[in-house]
């Protein structure tokens, strides 16, 4: 099931809070025109996409069941045909949140996607980032 299923069938009745302030410190990064009041769009000059979502829920399972939390990492990876790189919680001071990174080839590249999903009580947020590498980049790494 895709995250924007989840997110629908957690409950598409709660009303998120809007994202209207967001400032942005990243002098690489432009704004694009907002879409509405739940998604605001940054981007760089080599194309890499920065987004933040207002969900109003996002149906994650209990944040200490590792196992629960891997399994929805892979759900969100495999909704978008690609491979899990790494799933995990992370606390910061925006509180306990959960990271997934995953990559798709879609030759001649790989497009690597970072999110960030943090839970709130009024309104979570999605951040995530999408960038994109040749792939004879990535396969020319050395192995350590």
């Amino acid at each position: 099931m895709s995250l924007w299923q989840r997110l629908r069938r957690a409950g598409a009745t709660p009303q998120a809070p809007e994202c209207h302030t967001v400032l942005l410190a990243a002098p690489d990064w432009r704004e694009e025109a907002a879409t509405g009041s739940l998604l605001r769009v940054w981007r760089d000059s080599q194309g890499d996409v920065l987004s933040l979502s207002v969900q109003p829920s996002l149906g994650l399972p209990e944040l200490s069941n590792q196992g629960a939390i891997q399994s929805y990492g892979r759900d969100i990876t495999e909704s978008r045909q690609a491979g899990l790189i790494e799933v995990r919680v992370v606390t910061s001071t925006i509180g306990v949140s959960v990271g997934v990174i995953f990559k798709r080839l879609q030759n001649p590249a790989y497009i690597f996607t970072g999110m960030l999903l943090v839970p709130r009580q009024q309104g979570s947020q999605v951040w995530t980032v999408v960038a994109e590498l040749p792939a004879w980049i990535v396969e020319s790494r050395p192995l350590n």
